[in-house]
């Protein structure tokens, strides 16, 4: 009985230890979007790199755009969950900066949401917290690689147990790569779920991001639709309408639109994290094509 006992205690030990490790990962040594996010609205509107090619847009940005593929000098301001009201924001402040040069902006086939402008509020607010993190957190961001617990919620622990370890490769120059793999039965899974989705466009963005590439002489914007997993794309029902806003844009003088989605079934599903996100090993071939088209469009 003794014996039984001291076995307990030792599981307990152990499921405790587990449990304030996996806390200090989550809030010490992993960076995730929730706490990089201010560093790099603090250098996009207020410090930004002399020379810099911007990547804006979502978290497909974010995690589809390796930048050391592109560029030294390429740093990606995705930002998650970012509407495209918030990305014409972001592009609005890059096309003030003095001189010119490249952006590149993710255009999400969903089409031009509206958005809470998170972006601007939320991260550029002039307090001190703001002000004072990205001085902290700048030494570590860009060069801890560690082992980040796959999902966001506290169900860390059990995802581990259930050998969902994502290795992550926290801040490229702003982006979030996950050598994130899945088996067959995840695959079935999140294909199940798949819904037909739309592409939508409200009017006060439409009307705000045109005036704002109306207004440039400087810059070159490339809008780029990253690939889409083909069981997404089967389902999507938003092609017309993703189309006339691609040649919209196109409409206006330094804009160019590189759609990617549609030459998806070349992109196998070990490529993505999910059936809308590139993890690692696609970002970084995507990026490496994007930067041959460039070059031949004579933007790089």
């Amino acid at each position: 009985m003794k014996k039984f006992f001291v076995f307990i205690g030792l599981v307990v030990l152990a499921t405790v230890a587990m449990i304030l490790a996996n806390d200090a990962l989550n809030s010490y040594l992993i960076f995730s979007s929730s706490n990089s996010n201010p560093y790099k609205m603090y250098r996009l509107f207020t410090n930004p790199e002399k020379g810099e090619i911007p990547i804006l847009g979502s978290s497909r940005a974010e995690a589809g755009f390796a930048p050391l593929e592109l560029s030294e000098h390429a740093f990606n301001y995705g930002l998650s969950g970012s509407s495209a009201r918030e990305t014409a924001l972001h592009l609005k402040a890059v096309l003030s900066r003095e001189g010119g040069g490249l952006v590149i902006v993710n255009l999400d086939p969903w089409g031009l949401g509206n958005g809470r402008f998170r972006g601007k509020y939320l991260f550029v607010a002039d307090n001190p917290i703001v002000k004072s993190e990205p001085k902290i957190k700048l030494p570590l961001i860009e060069k801890v690689v560690g082992a980040r617990f796959h999902g966001e919620t506290r169900a860390n622990l059990s995802e581990f147990m259930n050998n969902r370890l994502a290795v992550t490769k926290t801040m490229e120059r702003g982006a979030i790569l996950q050598r994130l793999s899945r088996n067959e039965e995840e695959w079935a899974y999140i294909i199940s779920k798949c819904e037909a989705s739309s592409c939508s466009c409200n009017d006060e963005t439409r009307k705000m991001l045109g005036e704002i590439l109306a207004s440039n002489t400087r810059y070159e914007v490339v809008f780029v639709v990253s690939p889409i997993a083909k069981p997404w794309w089967d389902r999507f029902v938003g092609h017309v309408e993703l189309a006339e806003i691609e040649q919209w844009l196109c409409s206006f003088p330094h804009v160019h639109v590189i759609d990617r989605a549609r030459t998806s079934d070349g992109y196998d599903l070990s490529e993505f994290m999910d059936l809308t996100h590139l993890n690692e090993k696609g970002a970084r071939r995507f990026t490496k094509e994007i930067k041959v088209v460039l070059r031949d469009l004579g933007l790089l």
